[in-house]
């Protein structure tokens, strides 16, 4: 098993939340490592949904809608997100990448909504 961990931050705060989690195998990409990681957490957040999750984070539309990976794409096209990896700006979700253990991973979202 390896250990990913995510920052999560919202624009104009100095929080930053951090989200780990073990993983069989590394993403290919950054848009198959957020839904994996979403995907994985979904039961987890329907019975404890105190704790900090990347589904919570990822929802802008201020609805208790289902998130999909469609959200995400479009988010991440509108400027919603972004998402640095070592300090790189991902320009494209799809992107391959290698994934390490030490891997910054960085997800912003640009807006003020919940």
């Amino acid at each position: 098993m390896h250990e990913i961990t995510l920052n999560l931050r919202n624009v104009g705060e100095s929080k930053t939340s951090r989200i780990s989690y073990l993983t069989p195998s590394f993403p290919q990409n950054v848009q198959e490592l957020i839904l994996d990681r979403y995907r994985a957490e979904e039961e987890q957040c329907r019975i404890d949904n105190s704790i900090a999750s990347l589904s919570s984070f990822l929802k802008t539309t201020g609805i208790d809608s289902k998130f999909d990976g469609d959200d995400l794409v479009t988010g991440f096209e509108r400027g919603v997100y972004l998402i640095f990896v070592d300090g790189f700006l991902i320009k494209c979700l799809s992107q391959p990448i290698k994934v390490t253990e030490d891997l910054d991973i960085t997800i912003i979202k640009m807006t003020f909504y919940n």
